[in-house]
This record gives C-alpha cells, structure tokens and sequence, in this order.
C-alpha cells in the first residue's frame, strides 16, 4: 500500500461535544495515521456519528481540537473541509434520483470545476469545454466501481446497493485523501455487503486512501480494520489492533453486550 501524496496525519485529542446539557462525546482522542484503515465501533447512541458530523464540519466540537496535517479544523465549513480532500459517505443514500449516473458522479468534481459543474451539465461556452475535461476524468471512477456499463441509467432505477457504488464514484472524483465511511454496508444483503468490502479495501490498498469507517457489523469491521476505536456512551473505551479489541472485557460488555469475565 502506497499513501496518496497529500495524505496528512488525522489527529484528534481531548474532543467533546454536548447538546442541551446532553453529553454526545467526553473527551474523545486517537490518531489516523495516513494510509491507515481506521473502523469506529460501539453500541447505538455511542457518539460514533456525532464524531463523524464533527471531523466533516457538520456539528462544532464544544472541546478538543481535530487536525489533519498542520491545519485546525475546528470551526471550519464543511466546503472547505471537502477541499483539503476529506470526502464523506453517509449511511442513507445521497444522490440525485432524476440524473444519470454520470451526472451524478461529475458532481463530485465541483471542487475542481472553475465554471460550476451545472453549467457544465447545460453544455454551454467555457463549462461546455470544461465539462468534457472532466468527463474523461470521470469515466475513470466510473470503471474503478464497476459502473461504466451504467454510466448513462437513470439513478432512481437502480438497486440499492449499485447506488451506493454511485455514491462511492462520486466521493472518489474528488479525489480524496481520507474518506469517512457512515456503515456502508448497512441494508445490503450478504453479496452486496462482499462487493462493498472488496472495494473499500482495493481503495485503501491500491489507492493509499486513509479511511475512517463506521460500522456495526463486525465480520466487515474484522476483515478490512488496521486498528477498531471503541466509543460507549461518549467515551473512547478501546484502541487498538482487532483482535485486541474484540477480546476487551469492556468492548464485550459495552458493545457485545456479554458479561466482564
């Protein structure tokens, strides 16, 4: 596995986030190393999302600070947090049901697009030009997820599972260098659930990716995770290798719901 160039260290300590009195996240803190393959675990209502929410832009922490590289992002939108190449997937599907899967995808080039990828989809002027660049660019992701064949179909006439390959497309044309995953293979059927991690994992090796993925099932979890984080009710509980944290008497009590040995 080779990391991406601009890979940057993800560093978070002592990170908190309360609402209304109600605490979501008690000082929360780990690192991702770049490249690294990082799943986030814990029992429902553990924080997991907040924390995600918080590293996208989406909630403000109330304490701590998130890093990546040398820059803060505490306090900063969530466009400008997509632009230093943070990409998120979340767990519903997010796409746009009436455009093709092409169209779809392109938006994720955005960021990259100088006239805006919607005039470029009108096909007019500079965004005309513009758009055909981006297209070619795009073909790229579209293959990579097994969609080319499709490229042109209409989203909402898809299953679930190829939409979420779509989503998947997309969050890759921006080309980032660490991914959020909100559980991925949430709703999907064993097959799909298969498909789903061989392309998490070819993103990780192949891609240098870093990944930080949220998940309840822990057959994914097991099978892709360099190191499991374990949050319950707030708390950082466990952080460590996988085999580590599955045999933690707090882990299994917390998360597994078993009795301390």
């Amino acid at each position: 596995m080779s990391e991406t160039p601009n890979a940057r260290r993800l560093h978070i300590t002592g990170l908190g986030l309360q609402f209304a009195g109600l605490r979501a996240l008690d000082d929360v803190g780990f690192t991702v190393e770049p490249g690294e393959l990082r799943a986030l675990i814990g029992p429902n209502g553990a924080g997991k999302s907040s924390l995600l929410n918080c590293l996208s832009g989406v909630y403000r922490p109330s304490a701590g600070t998130i890093s990546y590289g040398d820059t803060v992002l505490n306090g900063m939108q969530p466009h400008r947090i997509a632009g230093l190449g943070i990409a998120r997937v979340f767990q519903n599907v997010e796409l746009f049901d009436k455009l093709s899967v092409r169209q779809n995808v392109l938006l994720g080039r955005h960021l990259a697009m100088r006239t805006g990828v919607l005039a470029g989809m009108a096909w007019y002027g500079r965004a005309a030009r513009e758009e055909r660049e981006q297209r070619e660019k795009v073909l790229h992701y579209l293959e990579y997820c097994g969609l080319a064949d499709i490229a042109e179909t209409t989203v909402e006439n898809l299953s679930y599972g190829v939409k979420k390959r779509v989503e998947y497309a997309r969050a890759l044309a921006m080309e980032p260098t660490l991914m959020l995953l909100d559980e991925p293979v949430a709703g999907m059927n064993e097959s799909e659930s298969v498909e789903m991690a061989d392309l998490v994992r070819s993103m990780h090796q192949d891609l240098g990716i870093s990944i930080v993925v949220v998940e309840h099932d822990m057959r994914f979890v097991m099978s892709l995770a360099e190191r499991v984080a374990v949050l319950d009710f707030g708390r950082l509980i466990a952080d460590d290798v996988p085999q580590t944290v599955i045999n933690d008497p707090a882990v299994r009590r917390a998360y597994l719901g078993e009795h301390a040995a």
